[in-house]
């Protein structure tokens, strides 16, 4: 297994091009920084860095690969050593969450009194945003982890962990003749106009779902906001598919709401 000091030796080469330059850095002994470069290599079974001979040393195809992973496992411990130290001087330390925009009504309340449960005297702060911005946040450390729909998530960049499984529904006017139904085939939607809640160009929405089911959506509406889309249903102007519900079945104009599952299992 290789070390974190080998990891830091390997950025500071990696970043200063030779092992003398990275010594300097590092406060180390030239010799103790080319040990740390050939351990690390050996335990890996890659090859790191080209050398060249009096043009020092430049990653491999292997090492650049190599230097993302390196990049996280380093930031990883910055983070623990800064949490040790505010632990050691009795700092508050803080836990900073995100979470997609329409469901962190939902799922922020628990949240926060699990984190106060746990770490008794942390800081939590809620990041509320739609994917693009809660992925964007991640990469640029601005939050610690996000809970969000795992669409579109490159699971090389990310560790992703499953919390609780989505089955959409429809989400009809009290008054729709749909609405009285038990369960539903997307083909019973077919009729009705669609009002899809949609909050980025490239989110397709759930009118892929309809499509695999043979239905052409008739899109009167497209949203970004997830209220405005309740609203229009809850008018009588369309249907909508919704992933999580919350629990006061009413759109903010007080018109009443029910929500009807679909036959079978619909992935999301």
């Amino acid at each position: 297994m290789f070390t974190l000091k080998q990891i830091r030796a390997f950025q500071a080469v990696a970043r200063h091009g030779g092992v003398a330059q990275a010594a300097r850095v590092l406060n180390a002994s030239a010799a103790a920084v080319a040990a740390n470069i050939d351990n690390l290599e050996a335990v890996t079974g890659l090859r790191l860095f080209d050398r060249k001979p009096a043009r020092g040393m430049a990653l491999s195809s292997e090492g650049r690969q190599f230097e993302l992973g390196a990049q996280r496992l380093a930031a990883a411990a910055d983070d623990v050593a800064t949490l040790a130290s505010s632990l050691r001087l009795g700092e508050q330390f803080e836990i900073r969450f995100g979470c997609y925009h329409t469901f962190a009504p939902i799922f922020a309340p628990a949240l926060l009194s699990t984190v106060k449960s746990m770490a008794e005297g942390a800081r939590f702060t809620l990041t509320e945003a739609p994917r693009s911005a809660l992925l964007r946040a991640l990469d640029e450390g601005e939050i610690d982890v996000a809970l969000m729909y795992d669409l579109h998530v490159d699971r090389a960049q990310y560790v992703a962990d499953r919390v609780v499984g989505a089955q959409p529904r429809a989400i009809l006017a009290k008054s729709h003749p749909l609405a009285q139904h038990v369960s539903l085939n997307p083909l019973d939607l077919a009729p009705y106009p669609f009002v899809e809640f949609r909050e980025e160009e490239d989110d397709s929405g759930f009118s892929e779902f309809l499509t695999a089911a043979n239905v052409a959506p008739k899109v009167a509406l497209s949203s970004r906001s997830y209220e405005v889309v309740r609203s229009v249903v809850g008018a009588g102007d369309g249907y909508a598919i919704l992933a999580f519900q919350p629990k006061l079945m009413t759109s903010y104009q007080g018109d009443d709401l029910v929500a009807v599952p679909f036959n079978g299992e619909v992935r999301t």
